[in-house]
């Protein structure tokens, strides 16, 4: 006898990011996104584009109960930041 696991709805994204050198010393942060799926890219500035851009994508789901997660004011679940990864937009 097989048993077969349901595996929870998910969605896949393809995100990349690189340092755009802007001249006098000056870099910012750059990135793209994929929504492997339908193939739709955006190109992307800062987390909020990003995070607009997924949410697009996803549907409300039962509350997530999960150590690796937090929620935020506006009740997005987002995953909590490792404090040795500098976030999108801060110069360093």
């Amino acid at each position: 006898m097989s048993l077969q696991h349901e595996r929870p709805p998910s969605h896949l994204f393809a995100v990349r990011l690189w340092r755009e050198d802007l001249g006098d010393g000056q870099a910012e942060w750059r990135g793209q996104a994929i929504y492997v799926p339908s193939d739709e890219t955006l190109f992307f500035r800062d987390m909020a584009e990003l995070a607009d851009f997924m949410r697009r994508f996803i549907t409300p789901a039962a509350p997530v109960n999960d150590e690796h997660f937090s929620e935020s004011d506006d009740r997005t679940i987002i995953p909590d930041r490792p404090r040795d990864v500098e976030p999108i937009g801060c110069q360093s």
